[in-house]
């Protein structure tokens, strides 16, 4: 009698709970990603050893070759050889590499390095253009 209360007592609690994991898992973005995809590697404040980390280092390294598909949860990168940590990220620091595999040209939407048309340089140099242009 008493072990059919308490099943029913665990019943009701995962019943219970069951509504809230839904939420949970709207909000969860599944990333999964193969062997010899390129990727951006987004570091963290304990990746880095006490004296070379400044607030104005970059975040984002890439792009990175996933070498290993450890679990889904945790991939080996191929980083270079300067780069002095560990090569296992969790998903959540990786962000997908959209473009060429080619050092040449990157072009992805996560490399907000690359100067584009609005540029500040660039616009102080149509600036001083125009100024030259004018008072000539």
């Amino acid at each position: 009698m008493i072990m059919i209360l308490i099943q029913e007592g665990i019943n009701s609690r995962t019943n219970f709970c069951q509504p809230g994991e839904n939420d949970a898992d709207k909000k969860r973005r599944f990333m999964e990603f193969n062997v010899g995809d390129f990727v951006w590697a987004i570091l963290t404040k304990d990746r880095f050893p006490v004296v070379e980390y400044n607030k104005l280092t970059a975040r984002k390294i890439g792009h990175m070759e996933i070498l290993e598909k450890i679990n889904l949860n945790a991939y080996r990168l191929k980083l270079p050889s300067h780069v002095r940590m560990s090569d296992v990220f969790n998903v959540k620091y990786l962000v997908p590499f959209h473009g060429s595999n080619s050092d040449d040209n990157p072009n992805s939407r996560a490399n907000f390095c690359q100067p584009r048309e609005y540029d500040a340089a660039s616009l102080a140099n149509t600036h001083m253009d125009h100024w030259d242009h004018v008072h000539a």
